[in-house]
């Protein structure tokens, strides 16, 4: 346990033990997330590409081939949960910066074709989970990220500053969620209704209800401070 904690906080354990960190298991996602800021500089050199079609074409060839590659090698955990396993995810983002700088995306009028594509999609997805093909959390994000955009309805429900705030502070939720929940259940578990799905709905309530609050003070605390670049310097001065 002691080399796997030292391993984590250097993002290192997956990549040596071939398994989650410890203790807290849904950092492996932070791991990732270092690796693609290591080769972040690399990747944006596509953007060098002056011709539109060709850079955006050159970034789909890339999109195609992270899918080919969690296709056929997925079940590693050396694969799915590294850089390697998650980057067509990745250049899907860098898709849509593209289409955003260059103003495709700033329409005025909604079209409900992209919210009725986003169901379409989330359908098999939220059913199935994880027998789903991989090409289909792709899709499913590039719907999302259109009808964010293009949607009639859903464009109108991300610009709400309720979502909008607890979309700030979502990676304080996933960080810390777990422990929270394992913490809060011995309480909110006491309360047990027959019917399973009717439980399961009752401590998704509750739950959220004392991890919604409880996060927004560690994201005031420990990740909000750290958005603003100049903190090392005020920190030292």
């Amino acid at each position: 346990a002691g080399g796997e904690v030292s391993a984590s906080l250097v993002y290192m354990n997956g990549v040596i033990f071939g398994t989650h960190p410890f203790p807290n298991v849904v950092l492996w996602s932070l791991e990732v997330e270092v690796q693609f800021y290591i080769a972040a500089p690399l990747l944006a050199r596509v953007f060098f590409i002056r011709n539109p079609t060709m850079r955006r074409l050159a970034i789909l060839v890339g999109i195609f081939a992270g899918i080919t590659s969690i296709c056929i090698f997925g079940q590693s955990y050396h694969v799915w949960a590294s850089l390697l396993g998650n980057l067509h995810l990745f250049l899907i983002g860098f898709w849509f910066a593209d289409f955003y700088a260059s103003g495709l995306l700033e329409k005025p009028e909604g079209n409900l074709i992209w919210d009725i594509a986003v169901l379409i999609v989330l359908g098999p997805l939220i059913w199935f989970q994880n027998r789903v093909l991989p090409a289909i959390v792709p899709v499913a994000v590039t719907c999302c990220f259109f009808a964010a955009f293009r949607g009639l309805i859903l464009s109108r429900i991300v610009k709400q500053v309720w979502l909008t705030t607890i979309g700030g502070m979502c990676y304080t939720i996933y960080m810390y969620h777990t422990l929270m929940i394992s913490t809060f259940i011995k309480a909110t578990g006491r309360l047990v209704i027959p019917n399973h799905s009717l439980d399961l709905g009752a401590q998704f309530v509750l739950l959220t209800a004392l991890i919604l609050p409880c996060s927004a003070v560690l994201f005031v605390l420990f990740e909000r401070p750290f958005m603003d670049r100049s903190w090392p310097r005020r920190v030292l001065g």
